[in-house]
């Protein structure tokens, strides 16, 4: 989990400690989650209104967590894969 403060928001992140977060999993309350670098990452559901596009980025993993969601709520929606070469991939991890 991120050293930052617990409960602090911070441009659309909003850190949680261990428990919390997966008190909030087990609840159903995230759209989708995955770990990356020993880190939790999670959309949750609350900002995504049937009635409103919406437009994410996901990695493959949360883009499959996504369409199951959208699926069983009878939502429409698109998906678009753009890859990227190995290299620009090791670029962009040792940036973050």
């Amino acid at each position: 989990f991120p050293s930052h403060d617990i409960g602090r928001e911070l441009d659309n992140y909003i850190f949680l400690n261990e428990e919390q977060f997966f008190k909030k999993m087990k609840n159903g309350d995230f759209a989708e989650f995955t770990q990356y670098n020993g880190n939790f990452y999670a959309m949750p559901k609350y900002p995504m209104k049937k009635e409103q596009p919406l437009c994410v980025i996901l990695e493959p993993v949360g883009r499959q967590q996504i369409e199951k969601l959208w699926t069983d709520e009878g939502r429409d929606y698109v998906t678009i894969f753009l890859a990227i070469s190995e290299e620009e991939q090791e670029k962009r991890l040792g940036r973050r």
